[in-house]
């Protein structure tokens, strides 16, 4: 993963399974909401802001991604998510 911010890495760990678009197709499912890859370019950007909640999802797939690539156990990388939580 390259060195930037949070929605650049979300980008690259949901691009290791599948396309952007699947990744923003599964963040909608998972959060009930309908962005586009367009909204999630603005966040990259800094042009716009993604909510606390979409900020945590993305959050979670990076660090998910980033812990197994060090062969943290599904169970290590559980607990230390669980204790990572934006207010």
């Amino acid at each position: 993963m390259k060195d930037n911010n949070l929605v650049t890495s979300f980008l690259e760990a949901v691009r290791t399974t599948g396309t952007m678009s699947d990744g923003v197709r599964e963040m909608n499912k998972a959060l009930g909401t309908n962005y586009r890859l367009s909204r999630v370019r603005e966040w990259e950007r800094g042009t716009r802001q993604a909510n606390p909640a979409t900020m945590q999802y993305m959050l979670t797939i990076v660090l998910t991604h980033a812990l197994a690539e060090y062969g943290l156990s599904k169970e290590h990388i559980k607990k230390i998510i669980d204790s990572i939580k934006l207010p």
